[in-house]
């Protein structure tokens, strides 16, 4: 009787870890899930301690990109597939899937890649909670640089993401990648692009070495445990995320309409030669005033100033000469036009600090040429993630080609004003509509 009762336990334990309510699929196996944050896991250890999960579901923040690749390699168990996954499911409540602000995808990773959850597939937590289910091992020897190659040059291309969203990569490795040189020079080339990649170690057998050269920068923002949820206050900050029920951050003293949370360059770009003195005087002294309500204790905030180049006259207005020669000198002259400020701009920002967050001011009017030219140096900076705000002035301004320079079409990116008297009239509205992405 004994004997029945042990086998009749070992039948009934075999059957719900088979036919869990809600869980990862590998194969025709539907592992059981593990609705839990978590210590530390050893590898091969099916013991995971439950506590409450401490990540606030998120609301609003910058439109991005985000893939989240799970380790399946050879040797990594259904538990450690599990713990993966249920990070997920927790992680995910940062991001807000409404109105596309996030699109997130779920890549599982070995020797090679694939995607689990489409791009964008899914425009709920829920849904995609559910699509999880279907991933399946890739097996064989880790690869982070086969992930990351794939991740580059498949995942961030049209059609499947948005160039000018804020790109985000997390990576969870249960041991160490056996291509360390090759994973590298991948996340450089990721990098480059304007991503930002973020590591999870899911065990102690993981060495730092390689993760601090394949993460983003400062690496203590972006390397973590798994043994918590900090990297949600992390992306949080990064994509200025509200938390939908939560508290609100600390006042700033009353002088300071907004902080920096991390590193952030901000240049103003002015086409002094387009919009006259007169208005670029005013441009400069609203400048000043709203450089002066940054809270800049901390050092986190730089600012920079691109303005356009002066006409070269090469030296005709410095003497008199003959008409052939003065003839001559007049046809040389040209006038830069607004491309020139944008490409200024870049070149600016990118001689400055590496992974800080970039935001761009443009102040235009209608005696400003936003050519076709303008639009594409304009195309570029957000390639490169500047973030681009406009301050248009006045009538006859063409809305197409300013959400073409802005970084969106919506009011969070582009500000209309009647004339440049409104400037100083609405300083705290247009600073905190900058600032909201620090």
């Amino acid at each position: 009787m004994d004997i029945l009762n042990a086998l009749c336990f070992l039948f009934l334990t075999t059957i719900q870890t088979l036919h869990g309510s809600r869980g990862a699929k590998i194969g025709n196996l539907r592992l059981s899930p593990v609705n839990a944050d978590f210590n530390w896991i050893e590898p091969g250890s099916d013991i995971i301690e439950e506590k409450p999960s401490g990540v606030p579901a998120g609301c609003g923040g910058k439109p991005v990109d985000v893939y989240i690749a799970i380790d399946t390699s050879e040797g990594v168990g259904n538990n450690l597939v599990n713990a993966q996954l249920d990070f997920t499911r927790n992680i995910i409540n940062v991001f807000d899937f409404n109105n596309d602000i996030a699109r997130v995808s779920l890549v599982a990773y070995g020797s090679d890649a694939t995607t689990i959850v489409r791009l964008g597939a899914y425009k709920d937590r829920t849904s995609f909670e559910k699509a999880m289910s279907e991933i399946h091992t890739m097996g064989g020897q880790r690869s982070i640089g086969n992930l990351l190659n794939y991740i580059r040059t498949h995942g961030f291309m049209p059609p499947y993401s948005r160039r000018s969203t804020a790109h985000i990569v997390i990576v969870m490795t249960v041991g160490n990648s056996d291509d360390a040189e090759y994973a590298i020079t991948e996340a450089t080339l990721l990098k480059r692009t304007g991503a930002y990649i973020y590591g999870i170690k899911v065990t102690r057998e993981v060495e730092n070495d390689l993760l601090t050269k394949v993460t983003s920068n400062p690496t203590v923002k972006f390397l973590y445990d798994m043994d918590g949820y900090q990297i949600a206050d992390s992306l949080t900050s990064l994509l200025s995320v509200r938390p939908c029920e939560g508290l609100r951050n600390p006042e700033l003293p009353l002088q300071y309409i907004c902080q920096a949370k991390r590193e952030t360059d901000v240049i103003f770009a002015v086409d002094h030669v387009s919009l006259g003195a007169k208005t670029s005087q005013q441009i400069f002294d609203f400048i000043r005033a709203i450089t002066g309500s940054m809270y800049a204790e901390n050092g986190l905030i730089q600012v920079g100033l691109a303005k356009n180049r002066n006409p070269n006259f090469d030296g005709i207005d410095r003497s008199l000469e003959t008409i052939s020669d003065f003839k001559s000198h007049v046809t040389d002259i040209a006038f830069p036009l607004f491309d020139s400020v944008l490409a200024r701009a870049r070149k600016m920002f990118y001689g400055g600090r590496k992974g800080s967050q970039k935001t761009l001011v443009l102040f235009v009017d209608a005696s400003v040429d936003i050519d076709k030219t303008a639009l594409m140096e304009s195309s570029r900076n957000k390639a490169l993630k500047i973030e681009t705000y406009v301050i248009a002035v006045g009538e006859k301004l063409d809305e197409t080609s300013l959400s073409i320079l802005a970084s969106g079409p919506d009011r969070d990116h582009i500000i209309t004003l009647k004339d440049f008297q409104q400037l100083m009239e609405f300083e705290k509205t247009i600073l905190k509509t900058i600032c909201r992405g620090w």
